[in-house]
């Protein structure tokens, strides 16, 4: 805890870093799950990624991603319990 928004950008910029010097294939998977999830359909999701040319596992991936998450909310320094994520 206690981590903000920048310590996540420079974590990410030194395994970018990394993948880069050592050769290493590296995707990285973004999601607003408010403004991706709430609006629309997750089974048309799906479907418009399995016809793209991403491999069939990142597909599941996401899948599973968008159907077993959980969430914590902090209000005042106080964490709440999980909860889950699902539509």
């Amino acid at each position: 805890m206690g981590w903000g928004i920048t310590d996540n950008i420079f974590i990410l910029r030194q395994i970018i870093e990394k993948a880069y010097e050592y050769n290493i294939n590296l995707h990285v998977l973004f999601v607003d799950f408010k403004q991706a999830c709430d609006s629309i359909q997750r089974i048309k999701i799906y479907a418009i990624l399995q016809q793209t040319e991403m491999p069939a596992k990142f597909v599941r991936l996401i899948e599973i991603t968008m159907k077993q998450s959980e969430g914590r909310t902090i209000h005042e320094h106080n964490l709440s319990e999980k909860f889950s994520v699902f539509k």
